[in-house]
């Protein structure tokens, strides 16, 4: 009974990580592109504000909005890759205990939901740095964005950066 569980636990994580990693590699993971590798794009999170004419008041701010959010997130960030690390231990012991695992999977959605709090935050102060017709730009932007993913075309926030169609 034991044994049967173990093998039903061990399939199922090796086809999570199969699926995983096949989403991973279709997508170029890890090629850096437009991302925090310095690929072609205009690293993270610049490439709405990169197509706005900002001036250099506008861009300084910006600049400094996103290093004040970096900061921000650096505890945040630690102690998600700690929980996920934790969840990964509890994962793979011979019996996972299924209410230790749901109590990790609670901390880390409220910590993932203080961080969409935190980079809102953020979004709203840029984005009452921008002119009227600026924000009119960005909700076109996004507008177009939206459009592009519910086509299929998803090349939007996550997908490859600087590059033409």
């Amino acid at each position: 009974m034991m044994n049967t569980r173990r093998m039903t636990v061990t399939v199922t994580m090796a086809a999570a990580v199969l699926l995983i990693a096949s989403q991973a590699m279709a997508q170029g993971f890890g090629r850096g592109e437009g991302r925090r590798r310095g690929g072609r794009g205009h690293g993270p999170g610049q490439g709405a504000f990169a197509q706005l004419d900002l001036d250099e008041n506008q861009r300084h701010q910006i600049r400094a909005i996103r290093s004040s959010m970096r900061e921000e997130m650096r505890e945040p960030r630690a102690q998600m890759r700690a929980l996920r690390q934790q969840l990964q231990q509890l994962w793979s012991a011979d019996s996972p205990d299924e209410d230790a695992i749901n109590a990790l999977h609670s901390q880390i959605d409220s910590l993932r939901s203080d961080m969409r709090e935190q980079r809102m935050t953020a979004r709203g102060e840029m984005q009452n740095i921008l002119t009227a017709e600026q924000q009119a730009q960005m909700a076109e932007m996004r507008s177009e964005r939206r459009q592009n993913r519910r086509d299929g075309n998803l090349q939007g926030r996550r997908g490859r950066r600087g590059q033409d169609g």
